[in-house]
């Protein structure tokens, strides 16, 4: 564990089942407050960003969510998986449940489902630029509430939870077996754009993702132990 883990009033940990409402929340919030636009998930609503893509990937073994804690409240949440092809597990494991939720998304919102999903759908299929589409390792998201986004501890430490919840992501993946991570951005979110240039993240191609002029971006991980044969 790393230093500033160990910390008595922060810590970084993989989300629990009692954590979900509060991640789903905060990503949802982050629409909310135009922090992320485009054909985000999120629009689809708090209901099916909790019930269906958090509850129904935690038993799949290719999904990670992690979450930052200060005193006891979640603070920030980093999302991620070791495959990229994670949500075929999930419809493979839950696919009535799926089949139930997006018929009732459809009956109640159809144009603005389908846009969701079309806007999607390069990150559902193999549809990826050639130089990301070697990397198993996938970081979503992340967020952390911006009151929070620097913390000064008591112990006269600063903590930055972003690089902490990034740190954790990359140790994870490299447990995993995952030699390379890839992230895409889009370019109207400086803030992110920053945060994947500190993190040593390299921009490797452009395009469009969720409706948005976006920046793929690519990582090696050193130190990556070998997946057996």
């Amino acid at each position: 564990m790393n230093e500033t883990a160990s910390l008595p009033e922060f810590e970084v940990r993989p989300m629990r089942p009692e954590d979900v409402g509060a991640v789903a929340r905060m990503h949802r919030g982050f629409i909310e407050n135009g922090e992320f636009r485009g054909y985000s998930i999120a629009n689809l609503g708090l209901d099916f960003l909790e019930k269906v893509f958090y509850r129904l990937n935690m038993d799949n073994p290719h999904f990670f969510a992690d979450v930052a804690l200060f005193r006891g409240e979640v603070i920030g949440f980093i999302v991620y998986a070791s495959d990229r092809r994670v949500f075929r597990e999930t419809l493979r494991r839950h696919s009535v449940a799926i089949a139930f939720a997006t018929a009732k998304m459809v009956l109640r919102h159809p144009v603005k489902f389908t846009r969701h999903i079309w806007g999607n759908l390069g990150l559902l299929t193999d549809a990826l630029p050639a130089e990301v589409k070697e990397a198993h390792g996938w970081g979503f998201l992340m967020g952390v509430k911006p009151e929070y986004r620097r913390i000064r501890l008591e112990l006269g430490k600063g903590v930055w939870p972003a690089g902490e919840l990034w740190k954790n992501m990359e140790r994870t993946l490299r447990a995993k077996g995952c030699d390379q991570v890839w992230t895409v951005a889009g370019d109207h979110n400086s803030k992110m754009l920053l945060l994947h240039r500190l993190q040593g993240m390299e921009p490797v191609a452009e395009g469009r993702v969720q409706g948005l002029p976006s920046t793929y971006f690519r990582k090696f991980l050193k130190d990556t132990p070998k997946k057996p044969s």
